[in-house]
């Protein structure tokens, strides 16, 4: 299964549903049976019961106060995951760019103590073309809604 490190112990990628259940498996042990995100409406069933599956629909639009407070939440636990437990983190949306792109920089800069700015610069580094959502970028760079 084809994924981006981000950071140790955090990756993204577009939608698991197209893989094959061998590419899932393989993925799954490759990366040690990670906390999967899934930040589509689509559930996929075979990842949630092989593994700690998060179920979180984000819109890959505008953001509101009640979404930022929700996803900062998820990224403070998935960083404490990351942090304290040992835990690799696998995000991902339809693209694996926005959505997955907007939670990965949030948990960066919990996990690096980096500003929402820099974790963006190394997500883009590290998936290029991540959060071309000018919602999710303005979030990240300003702090605006």
């Amino acid at each position: 299964m084809k994924t981006h490190e981000i950071i140790v112990g955090l990756y993204t990628r577009g939608a698991t549903w197209k893989l094959s259940y061998a590419q899932k498996m393989s993925g799954m042990e490759e990366l040690c049976y990670p906390i999967v995100v899934n930040l589509t409406r689509k559930v996929d069933y075979t990842l949630r019961d092989v593994t700690h599956y998060v179920h979180f629909p984000l819109s890959d639009g505008r953001l509101d106060s009640k979404v930022v407070d929700d996803v900062e939440a998820l990224a403070d636990a998935l960083a404490v995951e990351i942090l304290h437990n040992g835990r690799n983190v696998l995000v991902h949306c339809n693209a694996g760019r926005n959505r997955s792109g907007l939670l990965a920089a949030l948990i960066v800069s919990k996990v690096e103590t980096m500003t929402y700015k820099e974790a963006l610069e190394h997500v883009r580094w590290a998936r290029p073309r991540a959060v071309a959502n000018p919602h999710f970028e303005r979030y990240l760079v300003k702090g605006e809604l």
